[in-house]
């Protein structure tokens, strides 16, 4: 069997742990809200997030880590990103950025119990908060499950935008929610 074969080891969890795991009327709150795909980005991971690339005036990026929650009902999810995880090995310019491999180890190895890597980030400085083509080639690449988001930030214009799955859905903005979870 090739190793692209095999299934992937992840845990999905169901919308139901996501109340056992937060204050119920957060909980409640968020399971509530009409969506198809609901990203939810601790504070510290999108203030860790905004470090990392706010001093830079090239494109810069990472791994993001979290869970996912899958609802029986309705087919919808929540991406919640946990953490993130800087490129340190990188080669960027103002428009593409390429992370080098160990990005993957650092995320690997701050993996907690039923924890996976849920998606990436990366910066559009000046540019605006959109996915490029080649933005797309890496969602539908390396990031391709329903779960997976990607993040883009452009920290000069204050704009962010979240994308899902290997077709690069964008998720509506209110579906993007950064908070304590």
């Amino acid at each position: 069997m090739k190793w692209s074969e095999a299934k992937p080891d992840i845990t999905i969890k169901k919308y139901s742990d996501i109340l056992r795991e937060m204050p119920l009327d957060i909980g409640l709150e968020i399971i509530s809200k009409p969506h198809e795909e609901l990203i939810l980005c601790e504070t510290q991971c999108w203030a860790d997030m905004i470090s990392h690339i706010t001093p830079h005036r090239v494109e810069m990026g990472g791994l993001l880590i979290g869970s996912t929650y899958h609802s029986e009902i309705n087919g919808s999810f929540i991406t919640k990103c946990n953490r993130a995880i800087p490129a340190k090995n990188h080669d960027s310019s103002p428009v593409p950025l390429r992370m080098g491999a160990d990005v993957w180890a650092d995320a690997n190895a701050q993996l907690a119990e039923k924890e996976l890597v849920v998606g990436w980030y990366h910066s559009h400085p000046n540019l605006g908060a959109f996915f490029s083509g080649t933005d797309r080639y890496n969602q539908k690449a390396n990031f391709n499950s329903f779960f997976h988001v990607g993040v883009v930030i452009d920290p000069v214009r204050d704009e962010k935008a979240a994308f899902t799955g290997q077709d690069s859905t964008e998720v509506r903005s209110d579906c993007f929610i950064v908070g304590n979870f």
